[in-house]
């Protein structure tokens, strides 16, 4: 699962809401969660740290899952 959808689900967050407290639009949070970024957003890792969250190790992981994606993907054509 994408681990910023799994924090903001562990925190009984809706995409609005988080998108209201990073100060970001709607669309950056589901674009994330879809994994559609390369990186978080600046803000919406100070949103997560600001609920107790660790953003350094929360972009860790998304930075992880982007890129086991971009494996399965070479994978796939190779």
């Amino acid at each position: 699962m994408n681990p910023i959808q799994k924090a903001r689900e562990d925190l009984n967050l809706t995409r609005n809401e988080l998108s209201k407290l990073a100060g970001v639009g709607y669309s950056t949070i589901s674009s994330l969660e879809k994994g559609r970024q390369n990186s978080v957003n600046d803000d919406v890792l100070q949103a997560f740290e600001q609920l107790g969250q660790d953003k350094d190790k929360l972009k860790a992981e998304y930075d992880n899952y982007r890129e086991s994606e971009k494996q399965e993907i070479l994978q796939k054509i190779n």
